[in-house]
């Protein structure tokens, strides 16, 4: 193939792998390029890598709690497309897309009554059930408009408000003044001149089309703006009474003060003109106040939700939250809006048996290229810093037949293992031996040998490692060009913690009578928290001695452990024993307001014998036996989506070299937060970029200005 050129892509995260999925789409790839991956360690995925334990009952362990939105559009439509690939036969594990993904509902917030008190506990249920706008991710539907959330918004006000704001007297809202353009879209000015105001808006709004190029932006928009403004004050005025005696009117009140000044703020700031990113520089609660949210609701509870789900504290800290308001609010309305079918669906699996072994499986048979256990060490330019000339590589192990298969099947599902398979390299019983962890940047275990990868003149490189590591490989490129040194020296990333708690219990058992919960705003700092106990049957517990229940819990680490050098081996078990720390004062603490069964009435901390682990462990040490995960390598770590400097982020298609593209969470898509659906859509970006397909993005231009 005179004509072929190689693609060099550098990681095997989701952004990477679904770079080379698009690139492989069409039948004719194999005529224009080959295709490499290069992965350290044994396994793919990155912060959505996943694997099993023999050890126990061959339990799945993860870097955190992995749910899909109703909104993943992109990646919903990536894997229909891969799983039939797989051609497993009807009654396999996890034979089709919708086997693998079910639908979920149910997602309460867990709320703390200001300064708490007898008449209320500290912790209590919101319960949120979200409604089946029908349809489903990934099929192609059309992905509705600006106008047409905006519309929406308003109509989910109106419903919220229903039972309070109807059968006011007209005389609390007279003498409004109505346009003359506003015509006969109202059925009568009273439409504008009572309570369900909100109804003679959403008629307007609907009868001014979808299409916003054209809409007169300063007659009808600000006006909108003006009387949503008025009836907020008005609201605020009569819900007060009612919203310090009632619980529901409080929480109802929070839901409408925040939907309202968001509309308003949309409309002032002329977003759906200008484009999400225009308030970028402020943070979501600065901007929800500059709008005039009331003080109560400026980090409510579902406010904090939007906090927690995408990690949005400086330096893991919960007293600091920040969160690029553009961003913020994009992410509430894909979340809260613009999903189809239902806002969750739930993997039937780990991530990695669900998500990365089908992408690897489908690649493979593709005939893309596999080199695990290499690692990047360095980007190198050419003399005149335009283009990517060489790749500095690390190999850590000789592989005996210079292949490596890396999937194991656990219940006749292809699945990735804990540990390197020792039998397929050269130096596997040293491994084994030393328990080394070849994915860890403070490893011992010394690489066999370092190598070059020569990139040719027809050649592409893709950057999929993840932000974390970047600062370690890609100095040159900070060096010649002053977009990637203030991206790698100001774009921040985190470490994070999850703990995946077998139990002896089931959820009811434990305490918890509401439904399987799905749940954000959880005490500080393990935030977020699932059942996850449909996970159970995947795994090979003796029947005898299987666990009832699997929670997982997970939340920012603070501190930050990349000051620390390579060399400090010591570095994986003090994070280890910070995790462990945080995690057990977690349960002595917060686990009653989850799980009120399962404590110990005499000291009001979690009972140890629900932890479930070998009989001859006891008390506390019964923690020992689940899984606690540190996110602290490079690759592991989580990028933040900060006011001012979330600006920072690379567009995958343009990295200012002429023969590099980037993929991954980290880089500009229309989402701009960490997530599976902005990794997939940076993926799509990268393969456009490099052979044109796909030509369309589904959302790409939401709200973009």
């Amino acid at each position: 193939m005179p004509d072929s050129k190689t693609i060099h892509l550098l990681g095997g995260g989701v952004g990477a792998l679904a770079t080379a999925c698009f690139l492989t789409a069409r039948a004719d790839w194999r005529e224009h390029y080959n295709i490499v991956i290069y992965q350290p360690g044994w396994r793919l995925g990155g912060k959505a890598a996943s694997s099993r334990n023999p050890r126990a009952g061959n339990r799945i362990e993860e870097h955190g709690l992995h749910v899909w939105f109703g909104f993943y559009e992109n990646a919903c439509a990536l894997l229909r497309a891969i799983y039939p690939e797989l051609a497993r036969p009807p009654g396999a594990p996890l034979a089709s897309f919708d086997a693998a993904f079910k639908p979920h509902d149910y997602v309460p917030m867990l709320e703390q009554a200001a300064g708490g008190g007898p008449s209320w506990p500290s912790w209590s249920i919101w319960p949120l059930t979200f409604p089946n706008l029908g349809g489903a991710p990934g099929m192609g539907d059309p992905i509705d408009t600006p106008w047409e959330v905006l519309t929406n918004l308003l109509k989910f006000i109106a419903r919220h408000t229903e039972d309070w704001l109807h059968h006011v007297p007209a005389s609390e809202h007279a003498g409004i003044d109505l346009p003359d353009w506003l015509g006969n879209v109202a059925d009568s000015a009273e439409d504008f001149a009572r309570a369900d105001i909100l109804s003679g808006i959403i008629k307007l709004m609907e009868s001014m089309g979808a299409d916003i190029a054209l809409h007169e932006v300063d007659r009808r928009h600000d006006w909108i703006a003006n009387r949503l403004d008025g009836f907020r004050t008005w609201a605020a005025r009569r819900i007060t009474l009612n919203a310090t005696e009632s619980e529901t009117f409080r929480r109802a009140w929070i839901i409408a003060d925040l939907g309202l000044t968001a509309a308003i703020g949309i409309l002032r700031d002329q977003l759906l003109f200008k484009g999400l990113n225009t308030v970028d520089h402020e943070d979501f609660c600065e901007w929800l106040t500059r709008h005039g949210v009331a003080p109560e609701v400026r980090y409510s509870t579902p406010v904090r939700a939007l906090y927690d789900c995408c990690f949005a504290f400086d330096n893991g800290d919960t007293s600091r939250p920040n969160f690029a308001a553009g961003v913020a609010l994009g992410c509430a309305l894909r979340i809260g809006l613009m999903y189809r079918g239902h806002v969750l669906y739930e993997m039937q699996a780990g991530m990695g048996e669900a998500v990365v072994a089908p992408m690897y499986e489908v690649l493979h048979k593709r005939g893309v290229t596999f080199e695990f256990f290499q690692r990047v060490t360095a980007l190198e330019l050419d003399h005149g810093g335009k283009r990517v000339a060489r790749v500095r590589m690390s190999r850590q192990v000789h592989l005996k037949n210079g292949t490596y298969a890396p999937l194991v099947t656990v219940a006749g599902l292809p699945c990735w293992p804990d540990r390197p398979l020792y039998g397929q390299i050269v130096e596997g019983d040293a491994l084994r031996a030393g328990d080394f962890n070849l994915e860890s940047r403070w490893t011992p275990w010394q690489d066999v040998e370092t190598w070059t990868l020569e990139i040719g003149a027809r050649d592409q490189v893709v950057l999929g490692i993840s932000l974390g590591a970047l600062p370690f490989i890609c100095g040159a490129l900070g060096d010649a060009n002053a977009d990637w040194r203030n991206m790698l020296d100001q774009l921040p990333s985190i470490q994070t913690q999850s703990a995946q708690l077998w139990m002896t219990r089931d959820l009811a058992g434990l305490g918890w009578t509401s439904g399987k919960p799905a749940m954000v705003a959880a005490p500080e700092p393990q935030d977020v928290w699932a059942d996850m106990s449909q996970l159970l049957a995947r795994e090979t517990w003796p029947p005898d001695n299987a666990p009832l229940s699997v929670q997982y819990i997970c939340g920012p680490l603070q501190g930050n452990y990349l000051t620390r050098p390579p060399s400090d081996h010591q570095v994986p078990a003090e994070a280890l024993r910070q995790l462990r720390g945080e995690t057990l004062a977690w349960l002595q603490t917060s686990a009653r307001w989850l799980w009120p069964a399962a404590t110990d009435p005499a000291t009001q901390t979690l009972d140890w014998n629900v932890l479930h682990a070998p009989a001859a462990v006891q008390g506390v040490a019964r923690l020992d036996a689940q899984w606690l995960r540190a996110n602290i390598d490079p690759s592991e770590r989580y990028v933040l989506s900060p006011k001012i400097v979330n600006r920072l982020r690379m567009d995958p298609a343009n990295s200012g070299f002429v023969n590099l593209v980037l993929a991954g969470d980290w880089t500009r898509t229309a989402i701009n937060a960490g997530c599976v659906e902005a990794a997939v859509m940076s993926g799509m970006a990268a393969s456009r970029a490099l052979c044109g397909f796909p030509a369309k993005i589904a959302g790409e231009d939401f709200m973009q200005g």
